[in-house]
């Protein structure tokens, strides 16, 4: 389930945020990690939509470990479902 934090961001009841950090960059917070995701605006379907790069999810933005593959879906998962509740497809 999804709570609003601010009209640019939302909050999931599983932990972790999504939220619009600048025209072309989106944060992704769990805990007290951040990952800045770099996207492209766009329109898939008549609505608004953004693209990211497949490796988007490869490692938080001070951690020089990159994430495991199993996490990094979970992650990826977890930005779409959060852009999809705010009207916004990912492209992939």
């Amino acid at each position: 389930m999804f709570t609003w934090i601010s009209q640019l961001g939302v909050r999931s009841s599983d932990g972790f945020e999504v939220e619009c950090a600048g025209r072309f960059t989106i944060e992704y917070r769990e805990d007290d990690q951040i990952l800045t995701v770099s996207v492209k605006s766009g329109s898939c379907g008549g609505g608004p939509s953004v693209s990211i790069s497949p490796d988007a999810f490869a490692r938080w933005d001070n951690v020089q470990t990159p994430n495991s593959p199993a996490k990094q879906a979970e992650m990826r998962a977890n930005f779409v479902a959060a852009m999809k509740f705010q009207g916004i497809d990912v492209e992939p």
